[in-house]
């Protein structure tokens, strides 16, 4: 993804668009081919909330606790990063590197969050409370905390009706 940003002149939600679209269409073709993948296209879209083991909420806690030390110690450069690039790297941010570590930790949070929440959810809760709080906010760390907020209450409503009191 990283190389297609720096690379191809497109806008990034397209090229976002492309790259899921793709990456949906790949895996699914791959899943079916599988011999030992008992799960269906449902559980892939959809998720399955049963089917979530103690180590993927382990690992889901260890990658949310790495993802908020991220953005605690470069909140600076991500700030510089929503301006121009040539301006985020004369105040010495390495454009390139944050872009591919973000990416990187966006991928293992889409990764883990597919067998849970699906893969058709994800995107709604990356892309929905982080266009809310943008809308609420005028400064980038309250832009960050509405969003985060916000996506923890999408979660805690969708699945309240689902678990078992």
């Amino acid at each position: 993804m990283a190389y297609f940003l720096e690379r191809i002149d497109l806008w990034t939600d397209a090229l976002l668009n492309i790259v899921c679209s793709s990456s949906l269409a790949l895996g699914i073709l791959l899943f079916s081919f599988q011999d030992g993948f008992q799960g269906g296209i449902d559980s892939l879209l959809f998720g399955d909330i049963l089917a979530v083991r103690t180590t993927d909420l382990t690992f889901s806690s260890i990658l949310l606790v790495v993802c908020a030390g991220f953005i605690a110690l470069t909140l600076r450069s991500q700030m510089l990063l929503t301006l121009p690039e040539p301006m985020a790297m004369a105040r010495g941010v390495n454009v390139s590197a944050q872009r591919t570590i973000f990416i990187v930790l966006l991928a293992l949070v889409v990764g883990v969050s597919i067998k849970s929440i699906g893969i058709l959810l994800i995107s709604a809760f990356i892309v929905i409370p982080a266009s809310a709080a943008r809308l609420l906010s005028r400064q980038f760390t309250h832009y960050i905390l509405i969003s985060a907020g916000l996506g923890a209450l999408s979660v805690i409503i969708w699945y309240v009706p689902v678990c078992p009191v």
